[in-house]
């Protein structure tokens, strides 16, 4: 049980790590269409975010 547990809960986080993903990426790609000094802000505000 613990090995099954652990892997529902690394595909949950993969799932949520994936929509955050999917998320930021389109909210990058909008804010750089409006202002794009906006985005190496972004970018390096969500440094931490995204270790890998």
């Amino acid at each position: 049980m613990p090995q099954l547990n652990t892997s529902n809960w690394f595909l949950t986080f993969m799932w949520t790590w994936l929509v955050l993903l999917a998320l930021t990426t389109k909210t990058t790609k909008t804010k750089l269409t409006a202002k794009p000094k906006n985005f190496k802000e972004k970018v390096d505000h969500n440094q931490w975010t995204w270790p890998w």
